[in-house]
């Protein structure tokens, strides 16, 4: 159970196991995944993303699609985790 202001998802269990990716796994990444995966990491909503990349959703699930292929990520959840982790380490987003 999850005390009362404690996160479910713990910096220490972030970028753990099959989520965790270094650097050159990322680099695979064209330039727009990459925008996508970082932004996976700040909890957008596909039509969010969109929006901030001037896409459809359509183009932004296709982008989705190719990074869960290079990065051999199951799910949009592993990658979301995959990109939170590897935000954190590299300065772009904060701790929850």
């Amino acid at each position: 159970m999850i005390d009362e202001g404690e996160s479910l998802l713990k910096s220490d269990v972030i970028g753990y196991g099959c989520w965790e990716l270094d650097v050159q796994q990322v680099t695979r990444l064209t330039p727009r995944e990459h925008e996508v995966f970082l932004l996976l990491a700040t909890g957008y909503s596909y039509r969010q993303m969109g929006a901030r990349l001037h896409v459809s959703e359509r183009t932004v699930r296709a982008h989705l699609s190719a990074i869960l292929l290079k990065l051999g990520l199951a799910c949009v959840l592993h990658a979301r985790l995959a990109s939170y982790g590897y935000a954190l380490r590299q300065g772009v987003v904060s701790s929850i």
